[in-house]
């Protein structure tokens, strides 16, 4: 495990490795999962207050090459096949121009600006998902 994070909203529970990234009930039950095969392998990840950040982002993940990923969770009434199952979807990719390893994530309290640290110590400060501003 590299990040366990808890939703403050609802409870839910964020549990990330280097393979996989899932999403839990505050009981234990599996809401939906995603296998991070494709993606740089994560660093740290936190969940969000959903509704609060970003119009419905729900998990955000720090990775390896310095990228950072904005999910969400798709309901079955989202989606047009006939699975039944809630997945984890990719919504956006952040990156602050640099290739360190993300080491931290961190929302202000009311979930609106996302801080992002890196290994060479660089601060990356999203005052929205378009916007960035550096702190060397």
């Amino acid at each position: 495990i590299v990040s366990v994070s808890i939703n403050q909203g609802n409870g839910n529970i964020l549990s990330v490795s280097c393979c996989s990234l899932k999403l839990w009930t505050i009981n234990g039950k599996l809401v939906a999962e995603k296998e991070l095969k494709d993606f740089s392998m994560p660093t740290c990840g936190i969940a969000t207050s959903c509704e609060a950040y970003q119009d419905g982002v729900q998990v955000i993940l720090g990775h390896e090459n310095g990228q950072v990923t904005l999910w969400d969770v798709v309901y079955p009434a989202d989606v047009c096949n006939e699975s039944l199952d809630r997945h984890l979807r990719i919504r956006k990719t952040l990156t602050t121009g640099r290739q360190s390893p993300i080491s931290c994530l961190k929302l202000d309290p009311r979930q609106r600006r996302l801080a992002v640290g890196d290994n060479q110590g660089t601060v990356s400060y999203f005052v929205s998902a378009e916007q960035l501003l550096l702190f060397p």
